[in-house]
């Protein structure tokens, strides 16, 4: 042997202790000990082709997926991860094959309703969806992966991002409120759920999943930034007063609720906002009560803007003199 060869055989030597050396890659010795005294095991050759992928050698681990589809063509588990590996190379017409093949052979009563690896399939295919613009297959793909496991936040996450590109932002608000129930720290759908009240000009309730957000991940700038671009609590209650003297009380309301989001803390900001949310009210009562997106979040904007409806009722119309205003 030259130099030059064993000098690159040293180097590839080495690079390989230093990999079976590491908690990755004594896992996979363990796993290919195994494989080796049971080649026919479906489940070994899948936690081999598992502990490749995580260790992002990819190709060796479709190598052992496809060794268990040979044994057994129906794995799902099998087709799942050639799936998911696909799709970590980015070759989302292959991932589709796998997936679809998966949902065609978990196709029955047996499978319905508990099959885990059918659930998944249904997820990623419609991620993949997600990813082709393809918004209305997207939809339906989340709902079959919710059909079988319906406490999954990130299925209701997809979903909601399906239901907002086909314009139906109500519905999106929907599933991230779902989300939410399951997952109240989701960071992600906090910060989404803003970005859809903002859309539909809901400042309380924007900046409240804005701050929530922020509060969840401290260290991402996008929910900081949002919630930033809202201002101080003092600029709203600036703002409610002058409402409230040019006699708008339900943008008055609106605009102090934004203000006690933003300083919840502040014992003259939620005064003001029981003087004008409960002004029949003994305020040491109103002042008890959260910000009205706070009371009932999963009802969100509809339950803010009956109240505002009714307060609506109740302001005094100007009469008409027949002169220009």
């Amino acid at each position: 042997m030259g130099l030059g060869a064993w000098f690159g055989y040293s180097i590839w030597y080495n690079t390989q202790q230093d990999f079976y050396s590491s908690a990755s890659g004594r896992l996979i010795g363990v796993v290919q000990q195994a494989v080796r005294k049971s080649p026919n095991d479906i489940s070994l050759r899948i936690r081999l082709g598992e502990a490749y992928a995580a260790a992002n050698k990819y190709q060796p681990a479709v190598e052992e997926f496809n060794a268990a589809s040979r044994i057994d063509p129906k794995s799902s588990g099998a087709l799942l991860d050639l799936g998911q590996v696909a799709m970590l190379n980015n070759d989302n017409t292959t991932a589709e094959g796998y997936l679809k093949k998966l949902l065609m052979v978990t196709d029955g009563e047996q499978y319905a309703g508990f099959d885990q690896a059918r659930e998944q399939g249904f997820y990623y295919l419609g991620q993949l969806k997600l990813d082709e613009k393809q918004y209305a297959d997207a939809a339906g793909y989340f709902k079959g992966a919710l059909g079988i496991r319906n406490d999954s936040s990130d299925t209701y996450y997809g979903l909601a991002k399906a239901y907002q590109a086909l314009g139906d932002v109500d519905s999106a608000i929907e599933q991230l409120n779902f989300a939410l129930q399951f997952d109240p720290g989701f960071a992600e759908a906090h910060y989404y759920l803003g970005q859809l009240y903002q859309s539909k000009h809901d400042d309380v309730n924007a900046a409240y999943q804005y701050k929530k957000a922020a509060e969840l991940a401290p260290d991402a700038d996008p929910p900081k930034q949002a919630l930033d671009a809202y201002g101080t609590a003092a600029s709203w209650v600036s703002k409610a007063n002058a409402a409230a003297a040019a006699n708008n009380l339900p943008q008055a309301i609106i605009d102090i609720e934004v203000a006690r989001v933003l300083d919840n803390s502040n014992f003259s900001i939620a005064k003001r906002d029981a003087e004008l949310a409960h002004p029949k009210r003994a305020i040491s009562r109103a002042l008890s009560q959260p910000p009205c997106c706070c009371q009932a979040q999963s009802q969100g904007t509809f339950a803010l803007q009956a109240q505002i409806k009714k307060l609506q009722q109740q302001v005094p119309q100007p009469k008409t003199t027949g002169k220009n205003k």
